[in-house]
């Protein structure tokens, strides 16, 4: 551990002082008293027991630290911040908002889903809105904002439940919250509100692919988005149309073209077991899938020796890959010398030539 500074201490003392009512009435109370000693010792005077030129000096310093306060205020007022609850779309008629930049983490069923895609690339344009950023924290990793709201009220929902408070829904804890008069803006949904939203959405929304990877996506038009596997700075200044990191186009109204003829029904249990190629470091590779979860498929892979020549290694290969790594579902392959076996010759050309 790196060893604490001194000012490093003095800060922590005086968080913990000031998180104690009773030392710091003491704390204050003991300022309050020194205070009074130096002015009876002269070492502090009002301005009336100054001269005509330390007046003049002390009123220059209290406009000149009044002029500050005032521009840092200004400041934070003027401050641009992304529309995130409803009421702000009204305030935009006063004050526009260009662009919107949201960070969040990354589950799929929650936000790197076509649903979400289509409503970012969408109901921000509805909204007056030119453009807008979303970029996803890597798994385990980064804490914003919305984690530290959503920690206060779980604390305090917690603090109800334990003094009898019951809680048996999302009424009932919106219900409850709003009683404590907390500070943090809180909205309550309808599930009707939620299912007529679903019915305006298409029936068919194309897939994104390679969504899974995806770590920004940038909307400057309605119903198109880029992406990129790496999330790109340019769009803290403002330029969201940059193509840096291999960035990837989609658009709504036009289907992207398919990896494979027929999608995998992951969510089957029939799906142990069967033979599959996936796609790593842009090479194709036999394996048998031996377990899946919601995002990524357990594979027991071969390894390479040719073009359509693949083995088995001396030490077991097995990998967790991505849904979007696994390209298609295949026969067993086929033994060709005592070691060597090759997937079906129509069935590798046909993946290799897509992925040239």
């Amino acid at each position: 551990m790196a060893p604490v500074s001194a000012a490093e201490r003095q800060r922590r003392y005086r968080a913990r002082r000031n998180a104690d009512t009773e030392k710091r009435q003491k704390y204050l109370e003991s300022e309050r008293q020194r205070w009074q000693r130096n002015k009876e010792l002269g070492k502090k005077k009002l301005i009336n027991d100054l001269s005509d030129r330390e007046k003049r000096q002390q009123r220059k310093k209290w406009r000149e630290n009044n002029r500050k306060r005032k521009e840092a205020k200004a400041k934070m007022k003027n401050l641009d911040t992304p529309p995130l609850t409803p009421d702000i779309v009204q305030e935009q008629k006063a004050k526009r908002v260009e662009s919107a930049q949201r960070s969040s983490d990354g589950p799929c069923t929650q936000y790197k889903q076509k649903g979400n895609v289509f409503l970012f690339c969408t109901q921000l344009a509805q909204r007056g809105i030119t453009g807008g950023t979303w970029n996803f924290f890597e798994a385990s990793h980064g804490k914003g904002a919305p984690d530290g709201v959503g920690g206060t009220l779980k604390r305090k929902a917690d603090k109800l439940v334990s003094k009898g408070r019951d809680i048996p829904d999302a009424k009932e804890l919106f219900k409850a919250l709003t009683e404590e008069e907390t500070t943090v803006k809180l909205f309550y949904v309808e599930s009707e509100d939620v299912e007529q939203a679903v019915q305006r959405m298409p029936k068919e929304i194309p897939p994104v692919p390679s969504i899974m990877k995806t770590h920004q996506m940038v909307t400057t038009s309605p119903g198109e988005i880029t992406y990129r596997e790496i999330s790109c700075l340019c769009s803290t200044q403002k330029q969201l149309a940059c193509e840096c990191f291999s960035t990837l186009h989609y658009t709504v109204s036009k289907p992207p073209a398919k990896m494979v003829k027929e999608g995998i029904a992951w969510e089957s249990e029939d799906i142990i077991g069967k033979w599959c190629v996936l796609m790593y470091e842009n090479d194709l590779y036999p394996g048998i899938i031996i377990n899946t979860d919601e995002t990524h498929a357990l594979v027991k892979c071969m390894h390479k020796a040719g073009a359509n020549r693949f083995y088995w290694p001396p030490r077991d290969d097995i990998l967790w890959y991505l849904f979007d790594d696994v390209l298609q579902l295949i026969h067993p392959p086929q033994p060709v010398t005592s070691r060597h076996m090759e997937i079906q010759k129509d069935v590798y050309k046909e993946l290799a030539g897509l992925l040239q």
